[in-house]
């Protein structure tokens, strides 16, 4: 290990910046994005940070202190990172009326416990998310599936799965009840229906 590494809040953020830009604009290999070839140069990325900076920051970069971390939390080494996006999309996400609950998958081919494989799914391959997110998308919370009995809450830990998603992600709702939240079969079955949770109640329709 590098003892006397050292990163800037500049860099973090040329890194993070330059994730989310390999996520829409797509190339067969990372190295590429340094390429000098007419047809593959991105000079914007290169002027910005060096191909071995990157590699650097990626390989050092921690989000949890592994003295202290939780072995029941498959994603502790991400999980400070996710509870900061959740407070962050909470804290300038306006709550909608109509909320939906569903799950969502985040491609992946590598080595993970959590790597989830769903047959018939466009995503075969990757992490299972189960999301909050109001009409228009915007998602207020998200958690990432990693085994029935893993993340669980006290209060929801002897309901069926399905159950303990809505309650869990409706947990950081202040007044449910203020509410229309709409899921799938998935999620419904007669211990969420007979739930009454702090004015939260639950009814199916049998339309369509």
């Amino acid at each position: 290990a590098n003892h006397n590494f050292r990163v800037t809040d500049d860099e973090i953020r040329l890194f993070i910046g330059l994730l989310l830009f390999t996520g829409y604009h797509r190339l067969p290999r990372e190295r590429m994005y340094w390429s000098l070839d007419p047809d593959l140069a991105i000079p914007f990325v290169s002027s910005a940070i060096s191909r071995n900076r990157f590699q650097e920051i990626k390989r050092y970069l921690h989000f949890a202190d592994n003295s202290g971390i939780e072995r029941n939390d498959k994603m502790y080494k991400v999980r400070p990172i996710m509870n900061i996006l959740n407070n962050k999309f909470r804290q300038w996400g306006i709550l909608h009326q109509n909320l939906s609950i569903d799950e969502a998958m985040v491609k992946y081919f590598g080595h993970h416990s959590a790597k989830q494989f769903i047959r018939g799914k466009p995503v075969r391959f990757g992490y299972k998310e189960w999301m909050l997110c109001s009409s228009s998308g915007y998602c207020y919370a998200f958690d990432v599936y990693c085994g029935a009995k893993c993340n669980s809450k006290p209060i929801s830990r002897s309901l069926p799965l399905g159950s303990r998603v809505v309650l869990e992600l409706l947990d950081v709702i202040e007044k449910p009840s203020d509410h229309i939240i709409f899921f799938d079969n998935y999620f419904t079955n007669y211990d969420l229906l007979d739930t009454e949770k702090e004015g939260f109640s639950c009814n199916r329709d049998n339309q369509g």
